[in-house]
């Protein structure tokens, strides 16, 4: 089933509902916040195997009945469920699943390939002076006790002289 977002959805105030049960419809929801004023759209998300995600939105056409649904709403039980409800406060444009926000990165972390800032391809020999010098700038490690010299263990030295 899809959820068609209606067009005036930039001028609506959206209401978030958290721990809602997977036995609740979008009907039910709109019957039950329709009580305070005008619902412009319900939304109830799902996994992608058509499983309940737990929350919802109803979306207001006025500010002051959100605001009322919110006080009057939290902690109201419905279906076993103790809602805990909010304003929602960023409101997403409309989600397109055909267009990508970011394109995937190469999870690659080879430097092979890579060019100096004049263009050059780097050869293989520079990366390992590179390294060789960052470890060389490295600070020493610190510890909170002092180092010791290692233990000897006597008690196999008396055992060889015997």
């Amino acid at each position: 089933m899809a959820n068609l977002i209606p067009d005036d959805v930039e001028q609506m105030h959206s209401v978030k509902i958290d721990y809602v049960s997977t036995r609740v419809e979008k009907e039910d929801l709109e019957k039950l916040f329709g009580k305070y004023g005008r619902v412009g759209d319900v939304y109830l998300p799902s996994h992608p195997n058509g499983d309940r995600k737990g929350f919802a939105f109803v979306r207001f056409y006025n500010k002051q009945d959100a605001e009322d649904a919110v006080k009057e709403m939290e902690g109201y039980e419905l279906e076993g469920k103790t809602l805990k409800c909010m304003l929602a406060t960023v409101q997403k444009g409309r989600f397109n699943p055909n267009v990508r926000r970011n394109p995937p990165r190469s999870r690659s972390r080879s430097r092979r390939g890579r060019r100096d800032s004049r263009g050059r391809s780097r050869r293989r020999d520079d990366s390992r002076d590179r390294r060789d010098s960052r470890t060389r700038r490295r600070s020493p490690r610190r510890d909170s006790r002092p180092r010791q010299p290692p233990r000897r263990d006597d008690s196999r030295d008396s055992y060889r002289r015997r």
